[in-house]
């Protein structure tokens, strides 16, 4: 009778210690499947910001109209706050080296645009065609590290 008590307690023993190191890896993947939708949310927001930011540069290279300039600083500070965001979601991954990249694409863009504004001549369709050739080459960059690293 008391040998059967032993195996009772060890077996109760045994499963109460399989029932803990269950919880920590339900917790663990728990935390990791958070940061991992934060990331891809951050990751889709920033799509949309890129996307937006395009149409402003067109539209003033276009027009050149101020408000297409503010709307475009406005949404490249929104990307920087989410970029910073997401660094800080991805710091224990080490990919940020990545969105570091990003960043440095993003501000390329931004210098182009700079650039293509500092141009007080009237459009130059030739000029506005491979101004808007860089900024699309520049943007697609950087939504392709979004797309295969994020």
């Amino acid at each position: 009778m008391f040998g059967y008590g032993v195996i009772i307690f060890l077996m109760m023993l045994g499963n109460g210690y399989m029932l803990h190191e269950l919880y920590d890896i339900s917790s663990t993947t728990k935390g990791m499947l958070s940061s991992d939708v934060k990331a891809i949310d951050l990751a889709k927001r920033l799509h949309n910001l890129l996307n937006d930011q395009e149409l402003y540069a067109r539209k003033y290279l276009v027009s050149r109209d101020r408000m297409y300039i503010n709307l475009l600083k406005e949404s490249g500070q929104q990307f920087d706050e989410y970029l910073t965001l997401l660094l800080q979601i991805r710091a224990d991954r080490g990919d940020n080296d990545i969105i570091r990249q990003m960043g440095r694409q993003h501000e390329e863009f931004i210098n182009t645009m700079a650039k293509g504004m500092q141009r007080r001549l009237p459009a130059v369709w030739k000029q506005n065609d491979n101004l808007i050739r860089t900024i699309s080459e520049n943007l697609d960059a950087i939504r392709t590290t979004l797309d295969f690293h994020i």
